[in-house]
């Protein structure tokens, strides 16, 4: 198979879709559920009357966290709409600058399957599949 992380996931075979896909709707569920949130507390040690400091009160996922700080001007509004694509197959090919955060999660899913397909405590022939096809240089 010829499948690249440029590519798709509509052109991967059926089973792995799947695979991407539901992937894809726990990324996308985390993204929704965990959201930084920050609010103003008084300050433990007041330097004037009225000092407040930010406290986060919800975190974004640690996945997404390493994701923002690697990458310069990373948009959460972006990702969630890639991981929309993605969810209802609409995604499209990474040709230059549209597309690029489909490339992006696709990479970050694919990454997540070949880490739980490389568990060696699953021994049947369709996890076996699934490793040699995530293991194919692409």
């Amino acid at each position: 198979m010829n499948w690249n992380l440029d590519r798709p996931i509509n052109e991967l075979p059926n089973p792995l879709r799947k695979l991407f896909l539901k992937e894809a709707h726990l990324l996308y569920q985390e993204m929704q559920s965990q959201k930084l949130e920050v609010c103003l507390i008084p300050a433990p040690n007041p330097h004037h009357e009225g000092h407040k400091i930010r406290i986060a009160t919800n975190h974004n996922p640690e996945w997404y966290k390493e994701i923002y700080w690697s990458m310069s001007n990373f948009r959460r509004d972006l990702s969630m709409r890639a991981l929309e694509r993605i969810i209802n197959t609409k995604d499209k090919a990474f040709v230059v600058k549209p597309y690029k955060y489909d490339a992006i999660y696709r990479e970050i899913i694919e990454k997540r399957l070949k880490e739980f397909f490389s568990c060696p405590t699953y021994d049947n022939p369709y996890h076996k599949k699934m490793q040699k096809f995530l293991s194919q240089d692409k």
